[in-house]
């Protein structure tokens, strides 16, 4: 079935099918001109599996933001992440927590205090 959709497409004898439609899922993509960085004072530190979810204080209230592995972070640390994606009304089974907002993105700087 593939091999005839496939030719199809290349004779410009049909269309490739659409991909079914994610509206209001997933992880929506931030404002490309945005600078997509978020810095602030870690208050709190949660691991989770792979995962450790960091709250900043400084950048916006009840700031969240969830990177993989483990950070070299400490309460009181400053912190600069690169931000990738948010998701409003996170929902985290390993937590047992809700977010209303939280943020998906990297450390790329520690500054211990």
């Amino acid at each position: 079935m593939r091999w005839l959709v496939f030719l199809l497409v290349a004779c410009g004898g049909g269309t490739a099918p659409e991909p079914p439609s994610t509206a209001g899922e997933g992880m929506p993509a931030l404002d490309p001109g945005a600078t997509n960085l978020v810095r602030g004072e870690v208050v709190a530190l949660a691991p989770a599996g792979p995962y450790t979810y960091v709250r900043l204080d400084g950048a916006e209230p009840e700031t969240w933001v969830v990177v993989l592995g483990t950070p070299a972070l400490r309460v009181g640390d400053t912190a600069a992440f690169r931000v990738y994606g948010e998701r409003l009304g996170f929902r985290s089974a390993r937590l047992a927590r809700d977010f209303d907002r939280l943020l998906f993105g990297r450390t790329i700087r520690e500054e211990n205090t």
